[in-house]
């Protein structure tokens, strides 16, 4: 069993916001298969947890699509909503149990800040409400530069 953990910032009471969870067994060439939908369940941050079956394959990719009303989709557009997708290499039990070294994985790419202006959820009033996913920052007088930067 795998598991996708998620965190997202629900709007008002968060009854109106729920996150759509899928898989792919194939990165290269998605296609994406529904696992389940899950509610919010309340106000402002939350984690969201669902579990499910990994498939073979060697390059697999998950995806969460987070929505403000409207129904089940991988894909779902909206001013409101987001999809965001991860993409990862496995192996099956049997390929890991006949290997000795792993090879170390590239570093992963430095993260850029969230501007303010393209994430409405995170804004000034938000900021200090948002303390385990990022911090507030302004890097320079150029509205440009402040923003809501991922914590390391």
């Amino acid at each position: 069993m795998a598991e996708i953990e998620v965190k997202v910032w629900a709007w008002s009471t968060g009854s109106a916001d729920t996150a759509d969870f899928y898989y792919a067994a194939n990165a290269n060439a998605p296609v994406w298969e529904f696992i389940e939908s899950k509610r919010a369940g309340g106000p402002d941050l939350q984690t969201l947890k669902v579990q499910y079956s990994l498939p073979d394959g060697p390059l697999q990719a998950v995806r969460v699509n987070f929505r403000y009303l409207g129904s089940q989709s991988s894909c779902s557009r909206g001013n409101y909503n987001d999809v965001d997708d991860l993409i990862f290499s496995a192996t099956t039990a049997a390929a890991a149990a006949g290997t000795v070294a792993a090879a170390k994985p590239p570093s992963a790419p430095s993260l850029k800040p969230m501007d303010s202006s393209y994430c409405t959820t995170i804004d000034k009033f938000h900021k200090d409400r948002c303390v385990d996913i990022c911090e507030w920052k302004n890097k320079s007088k150029r509205k440009r530069k402040s923003g809501c930067y991922p914590k390391k």
